[in-house]
């Protein structure tokens, strides 16, 4: 959906969000630079991540947390350029809302998706993304301020990466589940 980069080597990538009732889960994968651990209080300074509706109201974060390729979630994670799933938890979101913007400083992701979650799920266990194409017509990507030239650059070759990277990962998976038996 859309890419936000900050200082120090951060790199938070949107996937879409989870609905139940009021609750939003926003899906993320974060990266560094470094190799460095973490905590869930990352992307929470400089005013967080937040989230904004069609109507203009924000959101701040309520919880977050890591999640493993198990689904195990947990508090703390070694970060590095190999990407970890990152959940940021958005409460009293109105159910009306099928889309939303998540806005870091002057950076915004626009007309990311919300997707109910299954009721038949088990609780506490996180949806499995996902895997789109290209973003979808009139979606935009992270937006930099216009006085940063280099950030906003870097940031459009991050998000054409990451595309070209979700298009490989979708055929490999289509092709994978035409040779599985089923």
């Amino acid at each position: 959906m859309g890419t936000i980069l900050w200082p120090g080597g951060w790199t938070l990538t949107a996937y879409g969000c989870f609905r139940t009732g009021t609750r939003l889960f926003c899906d993320f994968d974060t990266t560094n630079q470094k190799n460095l651990q973490a905590g869930t209080n990352i992307w929470s300074g400089g005013g967080g991540v937040d989230v904004v509706d069609d109507g203009g109201k924000i959101t701040l974060r309520h919880n977050a947390f890591f999640v493993g390729d198990d689904g195990s979630q947990f508090q703390t994670a070694y970060i590095s350029p190999q990407p970890v799933r990152f959940i940021i938890e958005y409460d009293d979101v109105d159910q009306r809302y099928t889309s939303i913007s998540l806005v870091l400083g002057r950076q915004r992701i626009q007309a990311i998706p919300i997707t109910p979650i299954d009721p038949s799920q088990p609780a506490g266990k996180m949806p499995a993304r996902v895997v789109a194409g290209a973003p979808a017509p009139g979606t935009q990507q992270a937006t930099q301020p216009a006085a940063n030239g280099a950030l906003g650059t870097a940031t459009n070759a991050v998000n054409n990466v990451n595309g070209q990277a979700k298009k490989a990962q979708g055929l490999l998976q289509s092709v994978q589940g035409a040779v599985q038996p089923h």
